[in-house]
């Protein structure tokens, strides 16, 4: 293994770096971490902050797609794919939203017709494919209420809220608040979009503005 080590070694420095960055730059992830193992040389630009700039900017450039009809998981560790099985009386459909429930990993998914609720799965042991479920009713106020506007599950807060909306912006505009331990529903209203009305709204939650200063040198 050494006499490999020696002889890698000689091959790159008959190599430019620009060259060996190229090439390294084509590799998966996976191959990045073994060869960081091959020589000092190799570590050291492998762990190099540009380096990992330029693989992170290549790698999202990379026209990759995953087909999946099953929750994926993608341990960082092993980088390795694995499938888990969703529960027999489990309906996934596109308005399904995955959220973090208390560190794991759950689906909610809002019922439309005469009976309006909210229907929440929860992922209890991946490794054996477990799921729970929970169905939280809405009053006949809210229910009323929702009648009349067609929403969406945008995801679920820190403090347990599971946030609704509408798809398009109307005057007035409202965002709904659903706290899964009260059971208690909040409507709040969003003001100044009135001559975006009609619109269609994409609504980001958990959104954080940066507020550090630029200095000047």
């Amino acid at each position: 293994m050494k006499k490999l080590k020696q002889n890698v070694s000689g091959c790159s420095d008959q190599i430019p770096v620009d060259l060996l960055i190229e090439i390294f730059l084509r590799v998966s992830s996976k191959s990045i971490v073994r060869f960081r193992c091959v020589s000092k040389f190799w570590r050291s630009l492998l762990r190099r902050p540009n380096f990992t700039e330029l693989f992170l900017t290549k790698s999202l450039a990379r026209p990759l797609l995953l087909f999946a009809f099953q929750v994926v998981c993608f341990d960082v560790r092993s980088e390795i794919f694995s499938f888990i099985d969703k529960d027999e009386a489990m309906s996934i459909y596109y308005s399904c939203t995955l959220i973090n429930y208390k560190g794991k990993l759950g689906v909610a998914k809002f019922t439309y017709g005469f009976h309006r609720f909210l229907e929440l799965w929860i992922l209890e042991d991946a490794g054996k494919h477990k799921w729970s479920k929970i169905i939280y009713e809405f009053s006949p106020l809210w229910k009323s209420i929702f009648d009349e506007t067609s929403v969406h599950i945008i995801g679920l807060t820190g403090t347990g809220d599971i946030v609704f909306s509408a798809y398009f912006l109307s005057d007035p505009f409202y965002v709904f608040y659903y706290n899964l331990d009260s059971k208690t529903l909040t409507r709040t209203e969003i003001q100044g979009f009135e001559k975006f009305q009609n619109h269609r709204v994409y609504i980001f939650q958990e959104y954080v503005e940066n507020v550090k200063p630029n200095l000047l040198t």
